[in-house]
């Protein structure tokens, strides 16, 4: 059941064009402190809310009502903002969120409503579906006037995307996960300028497969490895690692990298920390996550509240 449940989802994605044209929008930025600590290796691990980003499968981990805020400035220049929230809805975990990120040049909006439940055995299924909504040109200095007319564009976007993850046990301290997101999703674009040389029309947001392994070694010690896998001729496969040490059940140290495959740049680096703790009958977590890239490098914040069941 494991082998075929993966080869099925990596099946429904092999049809794709040779070309992703690297967009920027709706990109996966600020994910959350926990995973930027971990180097972005995240697909198996993952529990609670924010598994509706990473892996929908891991809802199944959801501990009763879960509120998770986190920010960050990507490359210490983007401003990018998540809350989620998770609950038990007649038996199965589902989450509800919203990403921000960017300015007046390009603000992304993301709506996001999850669920999760068990396929089979010890292997756990779920499902994302977002809906984007973007507005770009906002901003003054980006006006270029020629001939009295103001070349900037100006617009806005709206669509959607569908996640799905599968996640399973391998034995008491190996756990497997597999996610495509956006496997389904198109963006509507209603672009303008004065001059009329601008143009709308409608486009998809690449689909990525994600793959991980997770090993729990003991002691308090999580170690994961993801591999993002290549769909499209001008992307590279990319690997992702993350080390988590827990000491005395409440102070949580992190650390991660990220390559890209057949090249040496593109390399990040990231190191973090959590803790748990009570603020009166309240379980609290806060996560704090440094991330290093070639581009800039950015803090990430996170804070987890927990309610009853």
């Amino acid at each position: 059941m494991r082998l075929s449940a993966m080869a099925g989802l990596l099946w429904a994605v092999s049809a794709w064009g040779e070309l992703a044209h690297l967009p920027g929008a709706f990109g996966e930025m600020g994910f959350g402190a926990r995973a930027s600590g971990l180097g972005g290796a995240c697909v198996v691990l993952v529990e609670g809310p924010d598994a509706a980003l990473w892996n929908p499968a891991g809802l199944v981990g959801l501990r009763g009502r879960e509120f998770l805020f986190s920010t960050t400035r990507q490359f210490g220049l983007v401003p990018c903002h998540t809350l989620l929230y998770g609950d038990q809805v007649l038996g199965y975990p589902v989450a509800l969120g919203l990403r921000t990120a960017g300015d007046a040049a390009l603000q992304e909006h993301t709506l996001l409503f999850s669920g999760a439940g068990i396929l089979r055995g010890e292997v756990t299924s779920g499902v994302t579906a977002k809906v984007y909504y973007a507005t770009f040109g906002g901003n003054p200095e980006g006006s270029w006037v020629t001939g009295g007319v103001d070349r900037q564009v100006k617009g806005s976007a709206w669509g959607f995307g569908l996640d799905v993850g599968l996640r399973g046990q391998l034995g008491g301290r190996l756990a497997w996960g597999v996610v495509v997101r956006d496997l389904l999703s198109w963006v509507q674009y209603d672009a303008r300028n004065q001059a009329g040389t601008a143009e709308g029309g409608r486009e998809a947001v690449p689909a990525r497969v994600w793959l991980g392994l997770g090993f729990w070694a003991g002691g308090g010690t999580l170690f994961e490895v993801d591999i993002r896998k290549a769909l499209y001729r001008d992307q590279r496969d990319r690997v992702f690692f993350g080390v988590e040490r827990w000491a005395f059940g409440r102070i949580a140290l992190r650390g991660g990298m990220a390559q890209d495959l057949e090249v040496e740049h593109n390399r990040t680096l990231s190191a973090g920390f959590g803790m748990n703790f009570q603020a009166g009958s309240v379980p609290v977590g806060v996560d704090v996550a440094y991330v290093s890239t070639e581009l800039g490098d950015s803090f990430h914040f996170s804070l987890r509240w927990t309610g009853g069941k």
